[in-house]
């Protein structure tokens, strides 16, 4: 074989990506599935409200609600369908439930029927980038309406 052979042969075809087993999708859709339903439930049921917390160590020290302040009892609020109340505890709770919402119906799509469907939305880093970005603005949100309404600093 002549180098001039070599170099015209065409490259194999690329091997096509093999497509997850039913049974892998299956559980892949009841691990996204059950933590969100725990989560939504434990919303609806107002199941945080029954537990003790402990004081957040950062209110406790700043007298400034933290990041997640408030975000218990948006989710709780959303449970009830008060968005608007949901809100206005903290704005990335409804953002936060409804996402759990949309993600417990993939898992079940993917639990009941064994379709793909966590590829229909192609999971990528810069969701969570938007995420903390998005929790970050429901936390200025609650410290700019928290001053200006004379609620906080908290003394």
């Amino acid at each position: 074989m002549t180098v001039s052979a070599i170099d015209n042969r065409s490259d194999p075809p690329p091997l096509p990506q093999t497509l997850p087993s039913a049974r892998a999708i299956r559980l892949r859709g009841l691990a996204l599935l059950l933590p969100c339903l725990a989560v939504l439930a434990a919303a609806c049921f107002q199941l945080p409200s029954r537990v003790p917390m402990p004081p957040c160590s950062f209110y406790v020290n700043t007298h400034l609600p933290c990041p997640g302040c408030g975000m218990t009892r948006s989710m709780m609020a959303m449970g009830r369908g008060h968005v608007v109340e949901a809100f206005n505890f903290h704005p990335f709770g409804v953002v936060l439930f409804s996402g759990l919402v949309a993600l417990s119906c993939i898992g079940a799509v993917e639990l009941g029927w064994a379709r793909d469907a966590w590829g229909w939305i192609d999971p990528s880093p810069w969701w969570l980038a938007a995420a903390v970005g998005l929790m970050t603005l429901g936390w200025l949100w609650v410290l700019v309406t928290g001053l200006l309404s004379g609620k906080l600093p908290v003394k």
